[in-house]
């Protein structure tokens, strides 16, 4: 376990080097001299604006369901009240008496 883990970072640390020479041989671009490649922060910016647009389709379905549900349950309210009124009004009817609340 522990050789595995040490053959994985001594990979890593060989890719990242090799990165950082091949960028000040200027085989890898990086243009702003930030030490990241211009690909990977293409790719960076790339997937943010996606998960930007993502974001706002998510907000806006979101507030597309609770609207919905919000409406439902209005309905659903709206119906028991109106059963519950129905009920009282049998009451009232076959006892003559008032129902208590």
């Amino acid at each position: 376990m522990v050789t595995g883990l040490l053959i994985t970072v001594g990979a890593i640390v060989f890719l990242a080097v090799g990165i950082y020479l091949a960028m000040k041989s200027d085989k890898i671009a990086d243009a702003n001299n930030n030490n990241i490649p211009d690909v990977l922060e293409t790719a960076f910016e790339n997937l943010k604006a996606e998960a930007e647009v993502a974001a706002k389709t998510i907000k806006k379905v979101v507030k597309a369901v609770e609207t919905e549900v919000e409406a439902d349950v209005k309905k659903v309210a709206a119906e028991v009240k109106n059963v519950e009124t129905k009920v009282e009004d049998t009451v009232k009817r076959l006892t003559k008496k008032p129902i208590k609340k």
